[in-house]
């Protein structure tokens, strides 16, 4: 009986030690870069025994301890990073390397931006951050253009008296990207008023790059105070300005006017929209939306478009009182051109050109006629059966 027991507590160590040496010992990771941000998370993928220390090695000569950590990296680039897994024991000691390659954050990660909601009846104001730094920003530093300010992420402020105030947020990320925002946020303001904001713009450049934005404001007097605010997360103040957009898009552009002497206030904002240079640049060109502009130079009428609605063609009829080069283009809603479809050097006179409309879907697009130093826009609706 004993040999028997003996001969059992044997075989069932020989087995327990079998079983132990089965046991996998298998380093292996995934990696995943957190959008906007220079970290990366770790995914740990080994099959090893619970008694295993999984040690980093993060390739920038930082190493930790831990299952499935984070990292951040200081700048972008690739690194070599090695996971060793081990109990202590040779029995199992094994490691898994790759290189991960950390991208550069854009200039769309590094956008500073805010939102407010006014109080009826009251001078109160809620702060939102709302760009795609928020929630990333370690430092948040908050203008109010009244002197004083906040660091809180979505402060309230009480103005002590009404105004058209400049507000400007400004974030610090944890990578080091700082970036500002700033908008004009017009507090209680009564729309009565003796005086009314209007502007236009016109290019200051032959590329169209630079836009001049020039007030046409009545009721003024030489106290009364410009604010422009361009709609990018930028503020100047005049009567005139220029202003170069990097983005194209569409953009909320106000003219915020206030006179002390007067006690007037008024404000004006248009939604525009700019697209990219037809060159392909990156430079952001004309303006899109209706009306006329860069006038001066030569003088052209647009007569007349038909069909409108329209669905495989358009006829244009147009004057010129001088020769000039015409080009005839159709963009969609977005700003995106779909089709040169004319130009020519012209004579002075009457002309009238057919716009092929057979390839573009339903919907609203702008004609932009392009006459010398002169852009005429018009919108054109497409139907199809």
């Amino acid at each position: 009986m004993k040999n028997l027991i003996f001969w059992g507590i044997l075989i069932g160590m020989l087995l327990s030690s079998s079983m132990m040496a089965q046991v996998p010992c298998q380093a292996n990771f995934a990696f995943k870069q957190v959008p906007n941000t220079l970290t990366v998370d770790f995914k740990n993928l080994s099959v090893a025994s619970a008694t295993v220390v999984y040690t980093w090695d993060y390739g920038d000569g930082v190493t930790t301890t831990g299952l499935a950590p984070s990292h951040s990296y200081a700048a972008p680039g690739t690194y070599k990073v090695c996971l060793l897994a081990s109990d202590g024991t040779n029995a199992c000691t094994v490691s898994f390397c790759q290189n991960v390659v950390v991208a550069p954050l854009t200039d769309a990660d590094c956008n500073a931006a805010f939102s407010y909601q006014l109080t009826a009846g009251s001078y109160n104001v809620q702060f939102k951050e709302i760009g795609s730094t928020q929630s990333n920003a370690s430092v948040v530093s908050w203008s109010f253009g009244d002197g004083t300010g906040s660091t809180n992420h979505n402060p309230t402020h009480l103005y002590t008296a009404p105004g058209f105030y400049t507000v400007c947020l400004t974030t610090v990320q944890t990578n080091g990207c700082s970036t500002s925002y700033c908008k004009v946020v017009p507090v209680g303001q009564s729309n009565a008023s003796t005086c009314l904001a209007k502007y236009t713009i016109i290019s200051a450049t032959t590329t169209g790059q630079s836009k001049y934005f020039k007030s046409l404001s009545i009721g003024t007097t030489p106290q009364t105070v410009y604010t422009w605010d361009f709609g990018d997360g930028t503020v100047a103040n005049g009567p005139t300005q220029t202003h170069s957009y990097t983005q194209a898009g569409q953009y909320n552009i106000c003219l915020y006017i206030s006179d002390p002497s007067t006690g007037c206030a008024s404000q004006f904002c248009q939604l525009i929209n700019f697209f990219k240079n037809i060159d392909n640049s990156n430079k952001v060109d004309t303006i899109l939306v209706p009306g006329k502009y860069l006038t001066g130079g030569v003088k052209v009428s647009l007569v007349n478009h038909f069909p409108n609605p329209a669905s495989t063609y358009t006829q244009i009829q147009y004057q010129l009182e001088e020769d000039a080069d015409v080009t005839i283009e159709v963009y969609d809603p977005n700003g995106n051109r779909v089709g040169q479809t004319y130009h020519a050097f012209e004579t002075q006179g009457e002309h009238f050109q057919d716009i092929n409309l057979e390839g573009q879907r339903s919907g609203f697009y702008l004609i932009k006629m392009n006459v010398g130093n002169e852009i005429l826009l018009r919108r054109i609706y497409v139907v199809k059966s």
